[in-house]
């Protein structure tokens, strides 16, 4: 391989300009001046144009990653802003807390069906044609919940929104991927998981105080931001993966994944970290709070988003971490956000569940982004995006039937039975992460 084709343009004229001097000094002392001049003029040409195209390049680089960074905080609105008016919506629409997760399970099983679909679509035509209209789905589906006059049209406008929001958590990455590599990627993705943090802590609060005066607020104020982003990506060029993969080929990668056991302990580590906090913690601990100790949907909205520092702490933790290996870090929050669960039916008071709230935020924002890195390594370079196209499905699966399995756990133990075997479910991905290390940190 020639040194252009591989250092790239910057590099390749550090590589040649040995055989420049070279050249030189076998030839006369004239042609040596002369080839020197005339290298000069030329090279100093083109470090200009390579200067300003490389300038434009950052420059483009830095709007892709303000947009990415803006679905990802986008994206965090439809299931958190919903929590702090749970108990609202069972009164409006005479739902029995134990239905309660059929509103989270309504957002997440069209997320479930079409995001390998538009996982597939992005690699085959600009990532923007794909990003706009499901900005519109996502923001209308949202805005449409707050007029829902029953319980029916209320789930299926949370399933058109849905639907929007499906290719948002894959496409933010997507984005990212396609302008950085290496260490730089893992950067990214960790400011990635901080807007994402941030989009949770702002939206809570904001549904909260919202949904104090209405619950129809909790909808429709948040929806409203959907508007500058989707402006921002139809002004802004966004960089296409450059994979033109027919969808057998993309069927085959996944199998081929799902044949490594690691592949299949990871996902199911991710299965059981995003739900035991979907179903355990954010579905039924409003409906916990509100019938033993009365709080208020302000109440709830100010707690979660307390709770959602512990979030951003654990994706700083990871973000910054250069000592922990990520199965280490994994293991560490999982025993820790047990120990809290376990303790949620005993505690005295409402602010003393503060605690074990941020214990749980701090296990997902520590879990998510080393889940991310590690499923990034197994997929390799020419699977990655089947891997990870199977680990936002798993995702979301794990977002729709955990509201269901831990509504039975409701109906058969109380409260509980839910917060107990959510501890349980943790220890059970203690061993999944002995499965998937191998024998290695």
């Amino acid at each position: 391989m020639r040194p252009l084709e591989r250092f790239g343009d910057g590099s390749a004229s550090r590589e040649f300009r040995p055989g420049c001097a070279a050249g030189a000094a076998r030839g006369t002392a004239s042609d040596s001046g002369e080839a020197g001049a005339v290298y000069g003029r030329v090279h100093g040409s083109r470090t200009g144009e390579q200067g300003q195209e490389g300038t434009e390049r950052r420059h483009g680089m830095l709007k892709v990653q303000w947009i990415a960074y803006a679905v990802s905080f986008i994206s965090a609105y439809a299931m958190p802003a919903t929590v702090p008016v749970l108990p609202a919506l069972a009164e409006e629409f005479a739902m029995p807390e134990s239905s309660m997760g059929l509103l989270m399970a309504a957002f997440t099983l069209p997320c479930i069906l079409l995001t390998p679909l538009f996982g597939i679509l992005a690699d085959r035509v600009s990532p923007r044609l794909i990003l706009l209209p499901c900005i519109l789905l996502y923001g209308a589906g949202g805005f449409a919940c707050g007029t829902a006059q029953s319980l029916e049209a209320l789930l299926l406008w949370r399933m058109v929104q849905g639907a929007g929001g499906a290719c948002l958590g894959l496409l933010n990455t997507t984005l990212l991927g396609g302008v950085a590599e290496g260490m730089e990627r893992s950067r990214f993705m960790g400011r990635t998981y901080v807007a994402i943090c941030a989009g949770v802590m702002f939206f809570t609060l904001l549904a909260g105080w919202a949904g104090g005066m209405d619950w129809r607020y909790a909808f429709w104020v948040p929806s409203l931001f959907t508007i500058p982003l989707f402006l921002a990506c139809l002004l802004t060029r966004l960089p296409s993966s450059g994979v033109r993969r027919s969808f057998p080929d993309c069927c085959r990668g996944m199998a081929e994944a799902l044949r490594s056991r690691r592949v299949l302990a990871v996902l199911g580590i991710s299965f059981i970290n995003i739900g035991v906090n979907m179903g355990a913690v954010m579905t039924f601990f409003p409906g916990y709070a509100h019938l033993r100790f009365g709080t208020p949907s302000s109440g709830l909205g100010m707690c979660y988003g307390l709770s959602a520092l512990g979030m951003l702490a654990g994706s700083l933790f990871v973000a910054r971490n250069r000592r922990f290996p990520p199965f280490t870090v994994i293991r560490a929050a999982a025993l820790l956000s047990a120990g809290g669960i376990a303790l949620m039916p005993f505690l005295p008071s409402f602010w003393a569940l503060l605690v074990p709230l941020w214990l749980c935020s701090l296990q997902d924002g520590a879990i998510r982004p080393c889940l991310s890195a590690v499923m990034a390594g197994l997929g390799g370079r020419e699977q990655r995006s089947a891997v990870m196209s199977l680990d936002v499905t798993v995702f979301r699966l794990s977002q729709s039937l955990s509201p269901l399995l831990f509504g039975g756990a409701l109906e058969l133990a109380g409260y509980g039975g839910v917060f107990l075997g959510g501890a349980a479910a943790l220890l059970l991905l203690v061993l999944l992460v002995l499965s998937a290390q191998g024998g290695r940190p």
